[in-house]
């Protein structure tokens, strides 16, 4: 099953695969029902991601 710490490790990654396969080829992203909330929550994952392993 793994630690707590494994399963969102996993789920981080899954989250950045899935948010770099839905990138634009200029690096932005399109949401047809884009609204605040959503925009910066994709923005946090993304910083997060880019960040990764370097502040644990």
């Amino acid at each position: 099953m793994g630690t707590l710490q494994e399963k969102v490790r996993r789920f981080q990654k899954k989250t950045i695969t899935e948010l770099r396969d839905m990138q634009n080829a200029d690096g932005s992203w399109t949401f047809c029902f884009e609204g605040p909330i959503l925009t910066n929550s994709f923005f946090i994952l993304l910083l997060t991601s880019l960040d990764e392993g370097e502040n644990e």
